[in-house]
């Protein structure tokens, strides 16, 4: 039975859905076909955002002022040319012709203006639109009352940089050593500090104080700074230098960046006699497999032990036993080196306020290889003037094989609470694990007057170390003047970092050759360390805090005061504990 009422009201209802479809899809078609001028305005002379300089189409009154990061943006203009007049007070404005706006698009201009002097008119230039920091980068550092250098992003994509240990041994004054370790003005790594967002973050080494910088992948990065001089907003506790890591911030439009890179090794790649161990399925994300756990037995705080009676030389077997008995360097064929980066960005608004995110990964495996490689050391017995040569301690034959994980995350969000207030909260985490596979074989010494040649020893050591830093930020920088000169900054971070060194493996083996052609395997002699294993862990958790005032003082925009203080809190924990095996040893 047909029911009208029924049928109006489903009629009526879907009138109502393909109207509403239609209203949506009009709204978007209108903001499709409407674009978007976005820029930033600094001082050409310090490279300092300009706070409430404006930025006007020219014959209208469509403009927008500047934020507190001297950035502004103008919105819902249809596709075309237009002239952009850009002013402040006390600095030569500038008309930027032939601005082309897209459907749907952002238009970004990075803009300059220089202070005005007496007598000079308007002026009328052509803007180009600058998409890195390097020239700000310059002018920062010539304009700073402190001594400062540093590299931008930019910079990292044309030297091909995969992470910030590479990327800031190209700063002047700065060497990077083993890869990692950071050395300013040739003082050592105790000397200098990192920072994250100018937020201490621990370092991953016990025997260390600078962060171990290839731990942050460059396409994370947006630039690099060293502070070489004091200043009162740094820590007090450097004296070389102060590297601060500037993660990528807000963007200005959508960015979608993919990268990939392969390399070939000449001496590992595809060589199917590169020596290994164990890795198990988990090392390609940097985690040691479960064979390399601590054996149960040392959970009860069983200490090293040193035979001295039958008895101990039971419990010693026991002990030994349960240990990892792996000595034996196993051959394998590593792929090319391989690294692929991913990011992504945009600006978006939230309650009518602008919403900056960023995120990224990437992920890098290396190899390396050699077995030509020499270790030789000598000594000088008797007296200067009589003797003609060293006499060599040992002469081996080295052989070394290792392989490197790195990756990282990272996620940023920027919101813009208003012109004069902004808030952001970062989070990173990184990881990286290495595997060091090395074979030693050759002459050792049975006394201090001569060399033996029967007597050679092998050393095989085996190592694994696993690092991670994850980091927490909150983030707020605030203008509470009118004149929104006044500057007020701070932060709160938490930031953990980890390091384990699990069943690190030490085997000496001494051979004797016996004038019958007999070997004679001597693993227990005075003359050699007994086979050892380690496990070591370290863990730190730093909690920062800073809160920052500027206040300028006079007409003078170089003249300020700055005030402040932190609150910073640190907990190390160091875990260490060594196995020597003695004849009771089961190989």
């Amino acid at each position: 039975m047909f029911d009208s009422e029924k049928y109006n009201f489903m009629q009526h209802f879907n009138k109502r859905i393909i109207l509403l479809f239609s209203l949506i899809f009009w709204a978007l078609s209108v903001q499709a076909q409407t674009g978007t001028i976005r820029g930033q305005i600094i001082d050409d002379e310090t490279g300092e955002a300009l706070i409430g300089a404006t930025a006007v189409i020219v014959g209208t009154q469509t403009g927008a002022p500047t934020d507190l990061d001297g950035k502004f943006e103008i919105a819902g203009l249809a596709p075309g040319a237009y002239s952009l007049q850009v002013s402040y007070v006390s600095y030569v404005s500038q008309k930027i012709e032939n601005v082309e706006v897209t459907p749907g698009g952002n238009t970004v201009l990075n803009i300059r203006l220089k202070p005005e002097s007496m007598g000079l008119e308007e002026i009328v230039v052509e803007a180009k639109q600058i998409r890195d920091n390097e020239a700000a980068l310059l002018t920062l550092q010539k304009k700073s009352n402190l001594v400062l250098d540093g590299i931008p992003a930019s910079l990292f994509q044309k030297t091909g940089d995969s992470d910030a240990a590479a990327a800031i041994r190209r700063v002047t004054g700065v060497s990077v050593e083993g890869g990692k370790y950071v050395y300013v003005r040739g003082l050592g790594d105790r000397y200098s500090k990192t920072a994250l967002n100018n937020a201490e973050i621990p370092g991953l080494d016990p025997n260390k104080n600078t962060v171990q910088m290839d731990l942050f992948p460059a396409n994370l990065i947006d630039n690099l700074i060293v502070y070489k001089t004091f200043s009162p907003e740094l820590p007090g506790s450097f004296s070389g230098g102060f590297v601060n890591i500037v993660t990528k911030d807000f963007p200005d439009q959508f960015t979608l960046q993919v990268s990939g890179s392969l390399g070939y090794n000449v001496n590992a790649s595809f060589n199917n006699e590169v020596i290994n161990h164990e890795l198990g399925s988990t090392h390609f994300l940097a985690f040691a497999p479960e064979s390399r756990n601590r054996p149960a037995i040392l959970a009860g705080g069983v200490p090293g032990f040193t035979v001295a009676n039958d008895a101990e030389r039971l419990q010693l077997d026991r002990v030994s036993r349960s240990f990892n008995h792996t000595y034996t360097p196993e051959a394998s064929t590593p792929f090319m080196n391989h690294s692929f980066s991913f990011s992504i960005g945009d600006q978006k608004k939230l309650f009518g306020k602008p919403l900056g995110f960023i995120g990224g990964v990437s992920y890098s495996r290396n190899y390396e290889y050699y077995d030509n490689g020499r270790t030789e050391r000598y000594v000088l017995l008797g007296d200067v003037a009589g003797t003609e040569a060293l006499t060599p301690l040992y002469l081996f034959n080295d052989e070394r094989g290792a392989e490197s994980v790195l990756w990282g995350g990272l996620l940023n969000l920027s919101y813009k609470i208003s012109s004069s207030n902004k808030v952001s909260l970062n989070f990173t985490y990184n990881r990286s694990g290495e595997s060091v596979t090395r074979f030693q074989e050759g002459i050792f010494p049975f006394d201090a007057g001569g060399i033996n040649e029967n007597r050679r020893i092998e050393t095989r050591s085996f190592f694994y170390t696993e690092r991670s830093l994850s980091s927490l930020q909150l983030l707020g920088e605030h203008k509470l003047s009118a004149n929104k000169n006044i500057k007020l900054d701070w932060l709160v971070s938490g930031t953990r970092s980890t390091q384990d060194e699990p069943n690190l493996r030490f085997f000496n083996n001494l051979l004797e050759i016996l004038p019958d052609g007999t070997i004679f395997y001597d693993l227990f002699s005075n003359n050699v360390d007994r086979p050892a294993q380690y496990w070591r862990e370290m863990e730190e958790t730093n909690l920062d805090t800073k809160v920052n005032l500027e206040i300028p003082i006079g007409s003078n925009a170089d003249n300020k005061i700055r005030m402040g203080g932190p609150f910073y809190v640190k907990t190390v924990i160091f875990w260490k504990k060594p196995m020597i095996l003695g004849p009771g040893f089961s190989h």
